[in-house]
């Protein structure tokens, strides 16, 4: 069921608040909530430090705020977190620009070369990993990493108004980009 606008904005906003872990249910993903914990909130977008299973910190996730449906708290690893250094995490992406996703891409392209990108309402569990190629006014080309652990040949085009969750610093990609190694670009000539 899904909650109201005011419920899930008093719940992020004790999660920003308070420290105190969540699970958040979207729209565009009914059965795969994102257990983590909020950093940030804009109008239009949330930045959310994502954990694992066990309350470990798994990177960051940038989420549409329109696509939260329900947000539940979730405080059964909060001892064991506050136990793991400082609590709550610092991030990397302190002071990031929510504003549009040009802005926030820009400064995460700036602090990792990979990126994941979610278009969930076009292509439904289907992600994207690889490096932001070349920028748009409304759209980017995207280098991705193949299911292969290789770099693509070709670049996709991935407009600013599909992505519905990005992804960076987690332990996933992380992997992936050491089997890839270091970006390949494609050569215009052959």
């Amino acid at each position: 069921m899904n909650q109201t606008p005011s419920k899930i904005a008093a719940r992020l906003t004790m999660s920003l608040e308070q420290a105190i872990p969540v699970f958040i249910h979207r729209r565009v993903d009914e059965n795969d909530p994102l257990e983590a914990l909020v950093l940030e909130i804009s109008d239009d977008w949330v930045l959310l430090a994502s954990l694992r299973d066990g309350g470990y910190l798994n990177g960051n996730t940038i989420v549409r705020a329109r696509d939260i449906s329900r947000v539940k708290l979730k405080k059964t690893f909060l001892p064991f977190m506050r136990t793991q250094g400082a609590w709550p995490p610092q991030s990397a992406t302190k002071d990031l620009d929510l504003s549009s996703p040009k802005a926030f891409l820009a400064q995460l392209a700036s602090l990792t070369p990979i990126l994941t990108f979610h278009e969930e309402l076009r292509k439904p569990g289907m992600l994207w990993i690889g490096s932001i190629a070349e920028w748009k006014k409304k759209s980017m080309w995207f280098h991705c990493i193949d299911p292969n652990g290789r770099w693509s040949e070709i670049l996709i085009k991935v407009k600013f108004r599909n992505l519905t969750r990005i992804d960076i610093l987690e332990d996933y990609a992380n992997a992936i980009a050491v089997v890839a190694g270091p970006r390949v670009v494609p050569d215009p000539e052959e």
